[in-house]
């Protein structure tokens, strides 16, 4: 134990003498170990550590498709014949198809903004949750009669109400459904399902032919995969679509289906979030270790210079083992101050991840509640000790040379060590290659989304959304009345160019809103067969609001309303799909009621259902089909939405002071949301791949350095033999230049086999992409090149006289 604690003390004074080395290896370590353990707590927490249910592996997410892959959400009445007639399942439950939806709520006069989601009363029965406090949903919650109850999510919970426990008996008030709702409740953090919900509430028998997303615990012994077989045989023998659309003359029409969706509830409440947690989480590990092969760079540096040191200690007696161990605890001290600065890193950078990303990282509200992770930060902090100190002091300690005693010695690093470094440079680059290759496949991505040609101009655009008491709505009448007092009263406001009534808002995915479509002269029979399409019921004026171009025909306007000729918009796509070698154009459709409109216009494809998609869209005059009014307004104007906003809100007064604006955004704030996804994505990877190259530079920097430093002698010869300093430099430049080629081949083909990881998270850039490898490849050389150039600049003023001097 003396001989421990002494020499202890002695790695504490060397560190201590060479402060340069301790400060650069331990900010270059806890860059690595920080950045990594942040990420690898956010991988473990998100895609290792289980749900909060009972036997999750036994949880599955099923849709039927139809011919184009598309949703088919199936009533809830089918629920209860899954658990009847399939003994694949033991039981099944339901969300409502449209998913999380932000509504408001009122706690006293505060108004809070919670995305809402509707379940069956059976739902955390299925899941086998327990709640953090108070209780979850109950199957007599959704029984006819039973007071309205909700279910917080621990991430509302604590943002919303400050994980204040007594909130569990307290009303709020929903303005939009004129009730008060009772908390019953709050679901254990690591669950948000459908994603980004804050509260659920139980179904009612009103929603009991509503569409849901089928939650179903598999019988003991069922795969995945049987299950899907299993699920897809029982739709063919009961149909799950056979809510008819009633005629009154026995024309009633079934849906086809075309296949099924079975997903793991994981994978489900994951949703695409696990190949960027993936990509990052490799990303940062190359991270480390491109920051471990630094600092081993930096030990055989110092040990070069300690060589005499060695030399003597050899001499004196010291064995192997002994050189070994006071260079591996010298190394462990380093490490252990960049793994303690690295845990201050990981906190702050989970704590910057939480804050940049909450809704876009699934089960992030599991996150908020670990402690620090101080064993994630031991466990990569060993693992960067034995990649960058272990092996250097083994090295080292084997050196039995003796010439470093001699007064005149030259002797410095040995061929062995020189080669070393050198491969070490080269797998730095590599590395740092293939990040940068990564990076640019998810800029060149986020280019391509920003320079999406929309269909529609967003600049200008606002989507506001309205809701009052239900005596402000009382009949259908009324409801048309409001709207339509709500889109004259906006359009009245000067600097107001267009304003229309929506169904919902955009970006809410090609299965909501969905029909089955035919032309009339499609026979009935082959109709079951035909994809479902979506459809948005609007007000005359959507196409000059959204400025969607009408490519023939026209729009709607105002003639086109209640008791006129029933007529519809539609894409060019489902033009093209309805009537692939005809004209659409004066055609007419019928919908699944058999009500049949004429086809007045021909719109142009937008990426409005959907950032990366375009898809058919038919577009029917919302008071020809359906006057119900939802409470979203797009308006299109001059000024910005900050400087109309009063304007807005005075109007809303106007046409009823019990109606009120709850949320207004303009269309480049809807956007940035799908949009947030690939940008951080983007900017981490950057990020990344900026560090590694950060460091790769430094190491190739140190080795050049170190080469000059030791060739003084030689260059001094070369320069009385007449060597220009332009030979110098070129002699220098070229000895870093093929450690940088060597680097690149490696990291090309890296990057080649690499791209994969990222394909899931590309649009319009294949995994394969030149322009990014070669960007990549361009950056790396001009970097590389510019931090070999200063040892080349300074070996070509080398003065032979003083280089030779010692000869």
């Amino acid at each position: 134990m003396q001989m421990i604690l002494n020499e202890l003390r002695l790695a504490v004074r060397s560190l201590a003498r060479s402060p340069t080395f301790t400060i650069a290896a331990s900010a270059i370590l806890a860059l690595g170990i920080g950045a990594s353990t942040a990420m690898f707590q956010i991988y473990k927490t998100v895609l290792v550590q289980q749900l909060p249910v009972v036997a999750p592996e036994r949880l599955v997410v099923m849709h039927p498709l139809d011919h184009r892959g598309t949703h088919l959400d199936a009533p809830a009445t089918y629920l209860a014949t899954i658990a009847r007639d399939s003994p694949l399942f033991r039981r099944a439950a339901g969300i409502l198809h449209r998913g999380a939806v932000t509504l408001p709520f009122l706690e006293g006069d505060r108004p809070i903004q919670l995305a809402y989601s509707t379940a069956t009363g059976n739902y955390f029965d299925v899941l086998g949750m327990r709640p953090l406090i108070g209780r979850l949903l109950r199957p007599e919650d959704s029984a006819r009669g039973a007071a309205p109850v909700m279910v917080l999510s621990f991430a509302a919970w604590s943002r919303r109400f400050g994980r204040d426990s007594s909130i569990v008996g307290r009303e709020l008030i929903s303005p939009y459904f004129m009730k008060h709702v009772r908390v019953v409740g709050v679901a254990p953090p690591g669950f948000q399902y459908p994603a980004g919900v804050e509260v659920w509430s139980p179904a009612t028998p009103e929603d009991a032919e509503a569409q849901v997303d089928i939650v179903a615990r598999l019988a003991p012994g069922v795969s995945i995969a049987a299950a899907r077989k299993g699920f897809f045989t029982l739709t063919q023998r009961a149909n799950p679509f056979a809510i008819f659309f009633g005629t009154g003359k026995g024309k009633d029409q079934a849906f086809e289906v075309a296949g099924v969706e079975v997903t793991s509830l994981s994978d489900a409440v994951l949703g695409n979030s696990r190949p960027t947690l993936v990509a990052l989480t490799l990303a940062v590990a190359v991270l480390l270790l491109i920051a471990c092969v630094n600092v081993g760079n930096l030990v055989l540096v110092r040990l070069i210079g300690r060589s005499r040191e060695l030399a003597v200690r050899r001499a004196l007696g010291a064995r192997h083992a002994d050189i070994a161990r006071l260079l591996t605890l010298e190394n462990a001290l380093t490490g252990v101050i960049g793994g303690v600065l690295g845990l201050g890193a990981a906190v702050l950078l989970v704590k910057v991840a939480l804050r940049a990303a909450p809704s876009l990282l699934p089960r992030s509200d599991a996150l908020g509640t670990l402690a620090p992770p101080f064993g994630m930060a031991a466990l990569v902090t060993v693992a960067a000790i034995v990649l960058f100190g272990v092996a250097p002091s083994l090295v080292a300690s084997t050196d039995n040379s003796y010439a470093m005693l001699r007064g005149d010695a030259r002797a410095g690093e040995g061929r062995t060590k020189r080669r070393m470094r050198r491969w070490l440079v080269s797998t730095q680059i590599a590395l740092a290659l293939v990040m940068l290759t990564g990076a640019g496949l998810l800029v060149r991505t986020l280019a391509r989304l920003q320079s999406i040609d929309l269909g529609y101009e967003p600049e200008h655009l606002s989507i506001i959304s309205f809701t009052g008491p239900q005596s402000v709505f009382p009949t259908e009448e009324r409801q048309t009345e409001v709207c339509k007092g709500m889109v004259s009263r906006f359009e009245a406001i000067p600097g107001v160019v267009a304003a229309t009534p929506l169904e919902s808002t955009p970006f809410g995915g090609q299965s909501f809103f969905i029909m089955q479509i035919a032309p009339v002269e499609q026979p009935l029979a082959e109709r079951e067969h035909n994809p479902f399409t979506p459809w948005e019921f609007v007000g005359s004026d959507y196409f000059r609001a959204f400025d969607i171009p009408i490519l023939r025909g026209r729009g709607f306007t105002n003639l086109d309303g209640k008791g006129s000729d029933p007529v519809v918009v539609i894409s060019q796509s489902l033009a093209k799909q309805l009537w692939p070698n005809a004209d659409a154009l004066g055609r007419q459709l019928q919908t699944p009621e058999h009500k049949t409109y004429t086809v007045i216009g021909i719109a142009r494809d937008t990426h409005l259902r959907e950032l990366k998609k375009v898809g058919p869209v038919a577009y029917f005059q919302w008071e020809q089909r359906d006057p119900f009014c939802n409470g979203y307004l797009a308006v299109r104007s001059t000024p910005t939405l900050s400087a109309l906003l009063p304007s807005f809100r005075a109007a809303t007064r106007e046409v009823n002071p019990n109606l009120v604006i709850w949320n207004a955004q303009t269309m480049d704030q809807l956007i940035d949301e799908p949009m947030a996804q690939p940008r951080l994505s983007a900017w981490l990877l950057t990020g990344f791949s900026a560090a590694a190259l950060l460091l790769s530079v430094i190491g190739l920097y140190g080795v050049m350095a170190t080469t000059v430093r030791q060739q003084t002698r030689e260059i001094g010869v070369r320069v009385a033999l007449g060597a220009t300093s332009s030979d110098i430099r070129r002699l220098v430049l070229g000895d870093a230049m093929r450690i940088v080629v060597s680097g690149a081949a490696l990291g090309l083909v890296g990057a080649l086999l690499s791209g994969r990881v990222l394909s899931s998270q590309l649009f319009g850039v294949a995994p394969i992409d030149v322009v990014s490898l070669a960007w990549a490849t361009g950056v790396l050389i001009v970097v590389a090149a510019a931090a070999a150039y200063l040892p080349a600049h300074l070996a070509a003023r080398t003065d032979p006289v003083i280089a030779l001097r010692s000869e």
